[in-house]
Order: C-alpha cells, then sequence, then structure tokens
C-alpha cells in the first residue's frame, strides 16, 4: 500500500509514569511527518493536495494500466474507439477531453493526451525523427519538440512531450522510435495540474525561434487550437494503441506509445492483483 494511502496505526507502550500509553511506530511516524511535509510543500505551490491525493487513491482502486481515465464520464471526447493493451500506462485525461489530469472540468477542450506514471518511469521517442527543441518552458516545464517527419499520407507530424523529467536529449540529436528521451514527472504545480504526468501533442507547424509573448504548447507550435488526435496515427490502427517492443517492426508514418509500458509478465501479474 502506498504511503500516502496508509493508516496511522498507533501501539500501546510503556510511558515515563510505567503506564500504556499510545506510540506510532517509527516507520508510520516517518510516514506521517512525508505526509504532512508534501502537503505543506503542495499547498505552498498552489496545488490542491486534497484533490491530488483523492485522484491517486483512485488511480490505486482503478488501476494505473490499461485504460482511459474517466472515459464514460467523458462522454468520447474524440469518437475513435480506444483498445488500450492491458501493459499500458493509463490515460488520465485523453484528446479533446474536457476533464483534467484530476478530473476537473477544463475550460477549453485538452489539444493532446495526458498519460501517467510513475515518477523516473522512462519516455520514449513515437517514432523516428530530429528533436527541434529540448527546453525549459516558463509553465509546462522541460518540454521537448521532436519532428517525426511524415504521417503515413505524407503530412509534417510534430511531437510535443510536455512535463517532464529530466530531459536526455539536445536540440538537433536524431531519435529512433523506442529510444528513451525523458522520465517521467515530478509533479508541476501549475501547468502540470501537481500530478506527475506526461503531456503528448502532435501538430503540424513548429512556432520557431520567434517566441513572442507565447507560452505552454503555444511557445512551440503554432497551430495549438487544431492539434491532432494521437488515436489516428498508432502502429496497429486508428484507436489501438500501440506499446513499443524491441525488435519489432512498425509501419512508416506511424507512432508508438510514449510511455513505457510493462512487460508482459509483470502486466499480467498487475492484472491479478487488481482483479484481487
Amino acid at each position: 500500500m502506498p504511503w500516502f494511502n496508509q493508516r496511522l496505526e498507533p501501539q500501546l507502550s510503556p510511558c515515563l509514569n510505567g503506564k500504556p500509553c499510545m506510540r506510532l511506530k517509527p516507520k508510520q511516524l516517518r510516514n506521517g511527518l512525508l505526509l504532512l511535509l508534501t502537503t505543506a510543500l503542495l499547498a505552498s505551490c498552489g496545488v490542491p493536495t486534497l484533490h491530488r491525493f483523492e485522484a491517486l487513491q483512485t488511480l490505486e482502486k482503478e488501476g494505473r494500466h490499461g485504460r482511459v481515465h474517466f472515459w464514460g464520464e467523458d462522454g468520447a471526447p474524440h469518437g475513435i474507439p480506444v483498445v488500450m493493451p492491458k501493459e499500458a500506462p493509463v490515460i488520465i485525461s485523453d484528446f479533446h477531453s474536457g476533464l483534467g489530469a484530476r478530473s476537473g472540468t477544463r475550460s477549453q477542450r485538452h489539444q493532446g493526451m495526458d498519460i501517467y506514471a510513475k515518477t523516473g518511469t522512462p519516455i520514449l521517442a513515437a517514432a523516428d525523427g530530429t528533436v527541434l527543441e529540448a527546453v525549459v518552458e516558463k509553465c509546462w516545464g522541460p518540454t521537448i519538440l521532436i519532428d517525426h517527419r511524415k504521417d503515413d499520407s505524407g503530412n509534417r507530424l510534430l511531437a510535443l512531450y510536455g512535463h517532464l523529467g529530466r530531459m536526455l536529449v539536445d536540440s538537433g540529436n536524431p531519435v529512433q522510435r523506442g529510444q528513451q528521451i525523458a522520465v517521467m514527472g515530478p509533479p508541476l504545480p501549475k501547468c502540470g495540474a501537481g500530478m506527475e504526468h506526461l503531456h503528448f501533442q502532435l501538430n503540424r507547424r513548429a512556432r520557431g525561434p520567434n517566441k513572442g509573448n507565447y507560452w505552454g504548447w503555444g511557445f512551440f507550435v503554432q497551430d495549438g487550437k487544431n492539434s491532432l488526435n494521437p488515436h489516428r496515427f498508432w502502429a496497429n490502427g486508428p484507436g489501438r494503441v500501440t506499446c513499443f517492443r524491441k525488435g519489432e517492426v512498425y509501419p512508416q508514418g506511424t507512432l508508438t506509445y510514449p510511455v513505457r509500458c510493462l512487460p508482459l509478465a509483470e502486466s499480467q501479474l498487475q492484472a491479478s492483483l487488481t482483479a484481487e
């Protein structure tokens, strides 16, 4: 059980007067202090901590893999039925979703998809390409823009990988499909909704060096209000989320999942634990 969901169970031990009194076990005391410190830190950053912990507890209960979070409540926002492999990390806010990472209502339709995984999870290039930018944007945090050349229709395809942890590539670097380009998280208090996740977004037109006062996706692309649905481009077909597997051959112009999926054996174990 994760530390943020543990109860602080007291134990009886002798007090100075020899009578039994309530004490917390050292590990529980440490976890309790960690929770208090984390709550204070997030509160100081303006993050609604209660909603963050509720969202994490819901993910623990409903599963971190193999599904799109709140799909039913969201009313199928983009019209492409989605088939998620059981080993794929959960999509917590889908393309054109009206719900955010913590299930709050968005003011505008989502122009990408948010994928949740633990801090440190590898972020992978969704196809071959060239890194156009790898910078820390003032609101989005560490973000990578990759030119994935052309989609299966011959049109230019750019991908934004936003709200990252440590970036492992630089501008100008070539990348191959499945190559690790960054790691997930930690949570960003502002544009990252206070929960670690990858914002994955597809576009056609890069902003270039003249940034002006643009921020967020506008810092990187010109057509952010007309972003493309990632579910159109999966290697296994529209709506069929495709985990990258080393040694597999994928069609040119298609995409594989930009977050590392569980190994197949581990995903079967996770499924059995969830069922229990």
